[in-house]
Parts: C-alpha cells; structure tokens; sequence
C-alpha cells in the first residue's frame, strides 16, 4: 500500500469525523489514544462494499458523547436506550456518507449495509485480513470516540491528492433553487 494513499484515506476520515460532529456543534480534538479513564460502552459498525475496497467502519464512544451529539429535534424529551442505540448507528451511517462522498472523485464508489449497533466495555469489531486498518481517536471535554477503517484492497491502490473544487456545496449545506422567474 503507498503511503501517500494511506494519508489520503486518513485525511478523508478524519475530516469526515471533524466534520459530522461539527454538524451537531461538538468541536473534537484528535489525539493520540483514548485514556484508560475512558468507557466507551456504545459501538457501532457498518460493512461497505466495492470491489476493490470493501470493509467496515466502527466507531466506539461513551454515552455522555452519544446524548450530547442528538440534534435539537431530538433533544426535547429524554432519551430511552433505544432513542441512543438507534442514533449512535445513524452517526455511524452519516460518517460513511461523508467518507463515500470524498471517495467519489477517486472513482471507488461504496455501498454501504446497514449500521448494527452494541453496548458493553471495550467493544472492538476488525476486518479479518485487512490490508488496511486506521485507528482514530478524538476527544473533547471529557468525553470520546474512537473510529476504525479496515478494508482488504490490492496493494496496487492509488489515490491521488486531487484539486480544491470551488463553487460546489459542501456537506449538510443547504441550496435552495428560485425558480419563479
């Protein structure tokens, strides 16, 4: 596997991750690891599909993170474990909708299955034979998230560095069209 094209997935990733939590007005901070202080007691996962770069993206965090990260909508009653298990895999599935978009103009094209979700004390879930495995950690204030990428791809993969697009929307942006005239 290049280099260079382990950077770019890693940078895909991680501006995916700065990016949905942004979203729901949580600023995360990357470190290092997550310290041993820490229980993630939700995981979720979600498989994608391509030919030559299928794989599972999972991201463990702890409930503090979970609740904090539901949208306004969401936030006017009190939360049954339910309501907090189907948003962690709603976030799992948004963070593979920003990663496939970025992926697009490399011509792979995911398709994603359907996000599972679990609870318990250090949940982990890796692709067997994975040829490429990125561990991210985030933080903020004291609560955190863990992101993990594991696909099988030919070592042959070369993802370019490719131009700024100007004048595109970005993510969650909302356009609207007058079309009155």
């Amino acid at each position: 596997m290049k280099v260079k094209t382990l950077a770019i997935l890693d940078s895909i990733i991680s501006e995916s991750i700065l990016s949905l939590f942004s979203e729901y007005g949580i600023e995360i901070f990357p470190i290092a690891s997550i310290p041993a202080s820490h229980e993630h007691t939700f995981a979720t996962s979600i498989g994608f599909a391509n030919p030559i770069l299928p794989g599972i993206l999972a991201m463990t965090m702890d409930r503090d993170l979970v609740v904090q990260s539901r949208p306004a909508e969401l936030r006017a009653k009190p939360p049954s474990e339910k309501d907090l298990d189907d948003w962690v895999g709603e976030l799992c599935n948004q963070l593979l909708g920003r990663i496939k978009n970025q992926l697009l103009p490399h011509s792979i094209a995911l398709r994603a299955n359907l996000p599972s979700t679990a609870r318990g004390h250090s949940l982990r879930r890796a692709l067997l034979g994975a040829s490429i495995s990125l561990r991210m950690s985030f933080l903020t204030g004291s609560s955190s998230v863990c992101v993990y990428f594991d696909a099988k791809t030919p070592k042959s993969l070369d993802l370019k560095t490719l131009p700024a697009k100007s004048g595109t929307a970005t993510e969650g942006q909302l356009i609207l069209f007058d079309d009155s005239e």
